[in-house]
């Protein structure tokens, strides 16, 4: 018979595997990421692993096991934060927290690699399972400051379709032409002569460590749809640095890189993509909504101030549940699918597709291979339906066919969800008036003056040129 003293002391062995949270770490001055200070990596209770225990307990783990999470010590390099001198506060862990998302580290080592249109015959055999479901579906979230975030957390919605919008831009073109990406069999692209017109403006060059690298396709006033390795690389387990998007781009030889932006472009704030994709490539999961920062432009008010997003000035994409069976992607629309990008063979220019050479295929309850013409850069274009909707991603060329991601229920969620299209606030947003509009209260005082502080810049500058 055990004696008490033997199993306490067993008791004491267990217990003191983990960390407990409240009393070791001062969560209000947040937590170094030096290792010297607050230790090495750590697998939190929810089976995440955590830069170290003061980020895992000020976010609410109870307890905590020193090192990574099992079989994170293989797929996962942590980076060495000897010496940082970096303190991750409680506004960074907490920024995505109504998400379910939390803070695990930080990266500080990006891929230089360029994007090449990634595939061959043996991918097309062998680099996913036709019927592949994953077991949890687990997101991860990076931010430009390089700040990863990870939730196990998703909620399954009952929507299956969003509505499009043309943006405050004043052509708004509705007609997309009927148009004549590996190239199978005769080229049939053609390059889009107006980038500025409606649905092309919502389209733009992603740039990373070369301009117009991916493209990207915007789904809300906040994000864009593309591919997840423009976001990712595999090959070299790193992020890629993507930086901005470039909506309606063009070629201007006017000017110093031969390229204009007619509506600007907006800094990328995160990219959202699954964990699916990072352990393993896996094609049917190769997608990625990437998030940008509002710009400040005095030329537009949104909501009574000036910071607008993408979304605002070019509009954006509807994204459409696709027809299929636990089987396959049986969905007609795609019979006449289009692809609209930037490839690297037109040198920075927007291309669209003409109708494929043949019908796609499904492979799976979530992929096609489809024959539409692709070059590198293609990578992240909207598979779109005759109205416009996106149905899809491209995000591989295989040679003799080439590859799109579908938007069935679990890929619709998930953009839906991480695009901000659950929650999107409405729509506010106006050019600014060129000249002073509140002549017309010159009979009410009270109006007049409101009008003056909505338009104050605008009739300042009014009043000083009759000076």
């Amino acid at each position: 018979m055990l004696k008490l003293s033997n199993i306490i002391a067993s008791y004491l062995i267990v217990a003191s595997c983990f960390a407990s949270v409240a009393a070791q770490y001062n969560c209000d001055a947040g937590c170094s990421l030096d290792t010297a200070i607050m230790g090495g990596p750590v697998c939190g209770e929810d089976l995440l692993t955590y830069v170290n225990g003061c980020v895992a307990s000020c976010q609410g783990i109870k307890k905590f096991t020193s090192g990574p999470c099992s079989g994170d010590a293989d797929r996962l390099t942590m980076p060495d934060f000897s010496g940082n001198a970096e303190v991750i506060t409680r506004a960074i862990m907490n920024r995505f927290a109504k998400e379910n998302f939390r803070f695990v580290t930080k990266e500080i080592e990006f891929s230089t690699e360029p994007i090449i249109e990634e595939g061959s015959e043996e991918d097309e055999s062998n680099i996913f399972s036709p019927l592949q479901v994953p077991a949890t579906e687990i997101l991860v979230r990076l931010t430009h400051e390089g700040y990863k975030f990870i939730s196990k957390a998703s909620t399954p919605t009952k929507v299956t379709s969003t509505q499009p919008y043309q943006g405050i831009a004043q052509e708004t073109s509705t007609n997309l032409r009927h148009r004549a990406l590996d190239v199978i069999g005769d080229d049939t692209r053609s390059v889009i002569t107006n980038t500025t017109v409606f649905p092309y403006r919502t389209i733009g060059a992603l740039d990373l460590i070369q301009p117009s690298s991916c493209t990207g396709t915007m789904i809300s006033r906040r994000s864009a749809l593309t591919a997840g390795h423009c976001t990712y690389n595999y090959s070299t387990r790193s992020w890629r640095p993507m930086t901005r998007i470039a909506p309606a781009r063009y070629i201007d030889p006017t000017q110093a890189d031969n390229t204009a932006e007619p509506f600007g472009t907006w800094d990328v704030d995160y990219v959202t993509v699954k964990q699916e994709y990072i352990d393993g490539r896996t094609r049917t999961a190769d997608l990625a909504v990437v998030t940008f920062k509002p710009r400040t432009d005095t030329r537009y008010t949104c909501r009574d101030n000036t910071q607008v997003y993408p979304g605002d000035i070019v509009g954006y994409l509807g994204i459409d549940l696709v027809a299929g069976t636990d089987t396959s992607v049986t969905d007609t629309r795609l019979q006449t699918m289009t692809l609209t990008g930037y490839p690297y063979d037109f040198n920075q220019q927007m291309v669209t597709s003409g109708l494929c050479s043949a019908p796609p295929q499904s492979y799976g309850p979530n992929y096609i291979l489809h024959y539409c013409d692709t070059e590198g850069g293609s990578s992240g274009s909207a598979v779109l339906s005759t109205q416009n909707q996106i149905l899809g991603v491209h995000n591989m060329g295989f040679g003799s066919s080439n590859g799109a991601v579908m938007f069935s229920r679990i890929n619709f969620d998930f953009v839906y969800q991480t695009a901000g299209l659950a929650n999107q606030e409405p729509l506010n947003c106006q050019l600014r008036p060129t000249s002073c509009p509140c002549a017309q209260y010159t009979n009410n005082r009270r109006s007049r003056v409101r009008c003056w502080i909505r338009n104050l810049a605008t009739c300042l500058a009014s009043l000083q040129a009759r000076v």
